[in-house]
């Protein structure tokens, strides 16, 4: 399953599996064993690619692209490291469908400084479903938060109750914004959509 792993804080002797168990949690300390592995894998100038319900992206050390699933869910997006700017191809707060569309057509490119960026959030939802074999289904939006509180989504990743699908969803978002803290330097906030800010 791969090589053994020591935390770099307190040494303890972690293995993949576990990792994977317990979120990327060292086993003795609970030192955030993910975002190690991220820095590292960047370092080496490796990128990290994955998927939300709106985007398919990739995270590399010189910045992150952001191409939407579908014409209608969202705006393509860039994260441009050396120059400092996020730049998206239309307005992300518009309502997903044909006002998406739009607003790429008509609203040019709009351009985001890091400095305006606050922090990345990743928010924890959980919808009641109508069929009694899995019942919940498991959200996580993550999100840039801009400093007057205007929220740019990055996507949702979900999962319905059958593990292991809660775990690797919540593992998965954490990864992006893990990636995303460690390219741009924004702090990363976990809630519940019920703990305020």
């Amino acid at each position: 399953m791969g090589e053994t792993i020591y935390c770099p804080r307190c040494g303890a002797e972690n293995s993949p599996f576990a990792l994977f168990m317990t979120l990327s949690r060292c086993r003795q300390c609970g030192y955030d064993l993910e975002m190690l592995q991220v820095r590292e894998a960047l370092r080496r100038g490796e990128s990290l690619r994955g998927q939300s319900d709106l985007y398919t992206y990739e995270v590399a050390p010189e910045g992150a692209h952001f191409t939407p699933r579908g014409v209608l869910t969202a705006p393509p997006m860039e994260i441009d490291v050396p120059a400092r700017r996020v730049r998206i191809s239309g307005e992300p707060g518009a309502t997903p469908g044909v006002s998406v569309l739009w607003k790429r057509l008509t609203a040019g490119r709009r351009e985001i400084s890091f400095d305006q960026v606050a922090r990345i959030e990743v928010i924890y939802r959980t919808e009641k479903l109508s069929r009694e074999d899995h019942p919940y289904m498991h959200h996580w939006d993550v999100a840039l938060v801009l400093q007057d509180g205007e929220r740019v989504p990055l996507g949702r990743i979900s999962a319905e109750r059958q593990f292991p699908g809660p775990v690797l969803s919540h593992h998965h978002a954490l990864r992006l914004a893990h990636a995303l803290h460690v390219i741009a330097g924004w702090p990363v906030e976990q809630r519940t959509e019920d703990t305020p800010l």
